[in-house]
């Protein structure tokens, strides 16, 4: 069956050049064969990643500044094959930001 999909759920700082925070975590889903709700939260420093409505990441190490959402699809150079098998697209459908 071969590696599983999985998300990288990433904290980042300003100014910083690594993550603070990350985890890789499983889907039990193709991500490309329909749409999902992938969200995240931030109450103060702690914030939890979500997908569908199940929680697979929580830090305590958001940043206090203000965020700035970024969709990002990418294939990673050190993945095999070293190129993507085929085009993709990634779509959104939704996107909603509520201030604190």
């Amino acid at each position: 069956m071969g590696t599983p999909h999985q998300v990288i759920l990433t904290v980042w700082r300003r100014g910083v050049k690594v993550p603070v925070a990350q985890r890789k975590a499983p889907l039990p889903f193709d991500p490309a064969a329909a749409l999902h709700d992938y969200a995240f939260v931030r109450k103060g420093s702690h914030v939890s990643f979500t997908v569908d409505g199940t929680t697979l990441f929580e830090s305590s190490n958001a940043p206090d500044n203000d965020l700035h959402t970024i969709f990002n699809a990418w294939y990673p150079a050190w993945q095999t094959p070293a190129t993507p098998p085929q085009e993709g697209t990634m779509n959104v459908a939704r996107f909603s930001y509520a201030a604190p």
